[in-house]
Parts: structure tokens; C-alpha cells; sequence
């Protein structure tokens, strides 16, 4: 005897149903200092930053030409195309 589903649908029903309870994740591109690198679409800032091995408060960065305070950098997300320009912090540097 064939298992009984507790709730029975048809297929197309089910189908609806598992892609409304399914999360798509979009990928972007954004160009850090010079090199294309995917993101998770509304990555934070700081989250890509250590994806690059990089201490995200041990470095300055510039987005689309604007340099970015430390406060901006921790609240931005990023987006398609964005343009990074990423310079660690050395001390005596």
C-alpha cells in the first residue's frame, strides 16, 4: 500500500507551494580594486570585506569614487557594478 500524503495536491499545487517557500539568491558583480568578485545581491560591506580575507576595521574604502567613513562603511550594501577601492591600514605605514 502507497504511503498516503497527509495533505493530498496535485503536482502543480505542490509546485506553487515549494516556490513560495523557496529563497532565490541573486548574484552581483562588483569590481574590487580592479578585479570582477560575486556577491550575494545586498551584501553588506563589511561581509565582503572578509570574504577578501580582510579585517573590515583595518581598512578604507572608496565606493564609486566616494571615500566611505567607517560608520558609511559598516551600513552600506552593496550593489551590481559597484566599484571598490579597498586599502588596508598598516600601523607606521
Amino acid at each position: 500500500m502507497a504511503p498516503v500524503h497527509p495533505h493530498p495536491c496535485n503536482l502543480a499545487e505542490c509546485a506553487v507551494e515549494i516556490r513560495q517557500h523557496t529563497l532565490v539568491l541573486k548574484t552581483i558583480t562588483v569590481i574590487a580594486n580592479g578585479q570582477p568578485k560575486p556577491a550575494p545581491a545586498g551584501c553588506p560591506l563589511p561581509d565582503f570585506i572578509s570574504t577578501l580575507r580582510l579585517a573590515p576595521d583595518r581598512v578604507v574604502v572608496e565606493r564609486n569614487g566616494a571615500a566611505l567613513t567607517p560608520t558609511e562603511a559598516r551600513q552600506t550594501l552593496l550593489s551590481d557594478g559597484d566599484r571598490l577601492e579597498i586599502v588596508r591600514i598598516v600601523p607606521g605605514g
